[in-house]
């Protein structure tokens, strides 16, 4: 199979009738998605998209991580988290009249890739009730409190 470890479906479609422009023409096409996790954790930013055609796989996206070596201790309590997501929607969000500094947050804490396979522990926060048709914003956070990035729905702030 193509999960390892701890990694978990997040996405499945499947179209038996992909057509192309060579024979034989048609195509039964998969598509996996799958959330990557090393020492039980979410790689918060990282996925692989596995696409096949009759059942042969014929390319993916995304690589595994290789030497996590982070513990699984957060740091960062709850409390702290949303006012750190609150001041920053009212700060970086060009949405803010739609009322999400007052909304319900979700946070899950898991690593966070800075660089090529260079990871640190990190929290993602998003708004668990978005408005319908709205782009909530969504903010990554190290584990110290620091902001890693902001996500407005259209645009990305980076610290």
């Amino acid at each position: 199979g193509i999960i390892k470890g701890d990694d978990r479906y997040y996405k499945y479609l499947h179209d038996t009738d992909f057509q192309v422009t060579y024979p034989p023409y048609v195509f039964d096409r998969k598509i996996v998605g799958v959330m990557v996790y090393t020492n039980s954790q979410r790689i918060l930013t990282k996925t692989i998209v596995y696409a096949f055609l009759n059942d042969s796989l014929v390319s993916y996206s995304g690589t595994p991580p290789t030497n996590v070596l982070l513990d699984t201790i957060p740091h960062l309590g709850l409390s702290k988290l949303r006012q750190l997501f609150r001041d920053d929607i009212i700060k970086f969000d060009r949405n803010r009249d739609k009322g999400y500094e007052d909304s319900c947050f979700i946070a899950e804490f898991g690593y966070y890739e800075a660089g090529v396979n260079h990871f640190i522990k990190a929290w993602q926060l998003n708004v668990r009730f978005p408005k319908p048709a709205a782009r909530p914003p969504q903010a990554y956070y190290d584990d110290n409190g620091d902001l890693l990035n902001f996500w407005d729905g259209v645009y990305n702030y980076h610290h």
